[in-house]
């Protein structure tokens, strides 16, 4: 049930430092989940790189996910989906799963299920 609550459970996440964004049980009406991602500086557009590391009690058990995305300031904390997907992750359903970023600069960040 968590997924489905989290578009308004964005987390600060820190430059430079490995944050987690998620955990508890994926329970999702969907099979597959998306990585949000909103610049932290009011009125800035900014590319994101970054590391997305997901673990779950289900196969797959980890997978790493590198990227980059263009994205602006959504609010501080953004409300509901920017619509701008950086990752689309096919987790199954799990007792336990946890989601942490490595971005390079400071940004909100959501796992949330469409």
């Amino acid at each position: 049930m968590a997924l489905v609550g989290s578009a308004f459970n964005w987390s600060f996440v820190k430059s430079g430092i490995w944050t987690r964004i998620y955990m508890g049980p994926l329970i999702s009406g969907t099979p597959f989940q998306v990585l949000e991602l909103a610049t932290a500086v009011r009125g800035s557009t900014a590319t994101i790189t970054f590391t997305l590391d997901g673990y779950s009690a289900s196969p797959p058990f980890f997978h790493r996910f590198p990227g980059a995305i263009r994205t602006s300031f959504a609010g501080s904390p953004p409300l509901g989906s920017t619509g701008r997907w950086a990752v689309i992750l096919a987790y199954p359903l799990s007792p336990w799963a946890e989601f942490w970023l490595l971005p390079n600069a400071n940004c909100f960040a959501h796992i949330a299920a469409f």
